[in-house]
């Protein structure tokens, strides 16, 4: 009597077919959660220069248009480039606000290539996100 032992082909296949179409289920929520929790970090760094430009207008009358003077230390950002501080007025061409916007900053690719997309802040606490249309992977956020 011949003792088999291991597995068919068969069997293999369908469990490479089935890993397969498990895989291709998670992979754009891995994606989504991903993007999201990289955009956390815009939100908390534009939160903080919302503040900031707070306080730089109770101080001194007037919002700032540099970031370097604003009282705050925020780390560097690791998925973002450097953040910009703008005076209260127009970021539609950078961060999609047309008015009020207190700071942008925009989305670093791989090898540090720039994004397509910009997180914004306005001066009510509005955070907007522009130029997703040509990012895919802003498309997760919506």
């Amino acid at each position: 009597m011949k003792n088999d032992r291991g597995f068919t082909l068969l069997e293999l296949i369908i469990v490479v077919v089935v890993i397969g179409i498990l895989a291709s289920l998670a992979l754009p929520n891995y994606m989504r959660v991903t993007e999201r929790a990289r955009a956390a970090e815009a939100k908390s760094i534009l939160g903080a220069i919302r503040s900031s430009q707070y306080r730089q207008m109770a101080m001194y009358g007037n919002y700032t248009n540099d970031y370097g003077s604003l009282d705050m230390n925020v780390s560097t950002p690791m998925y973002f480039g450097t953040p910009t501080a703008v005076q209260g007025g127009d970021c539609s061409s950078n961060g999609g606000q047309s008015s009020g916007c207190l700071g942008y900053i925009q989305r670093n690719t791989y090898q540090g290539q720039d994004g397509q997309y910009w997180v914004a802040i306005d001066v009510n606490g509005n955070i907007t996100f522009d130029g997703c249309a040509t990012d895919p992977s802003c498309a997760y956020l919506q």
